[in-house]
C-alpha cells in the first residue's frame, strides 16, 4: 500500500493511524469519474486486505499546522 501511494500521482499524503483505521490516504480528486477510477484501482490492488473504509469528501484544501507556535 505504501509503495502504491508513493507511485500514485493523486495521493497527496498517507499516514499510519492509531485507532479504528490502520491507514489514512488523502488524494486530490477532480470529479466523480476520477474518484471512481482511483477507488477501483485501490480495490483492485488491495481489496482482499481492506476490511473497512470511510470516505470523506472535502471541497477545499486546508493547511494543516501540527505545531502551532
Amino acid at each position: 500500500l505504501i509503495e502504491w501511494c508513493i507511485g500514485n500521482q493523486r495521493v497527496l499524503y498517507f499516514t499510519k493511524r492509531i485507532g479504528d483505521f490502520d491507514f489514512e490516504v488523502n488524494a486530490a480528486i477532480t470529479d466523480i469519474n476520477d474518484f471512481n477510477t482511483f477507488f477501483e484501482d485501490l480495490k483492485d490492488n488491495f481489496g482482499s486486505l481492506i476490511d473497512s473504509y470511510e470516505i470523506i469528501i472535502n471541497n477545499q484544501l486546508l493547511k494543516l499546522n501540527y505545531v502551532p507556535f
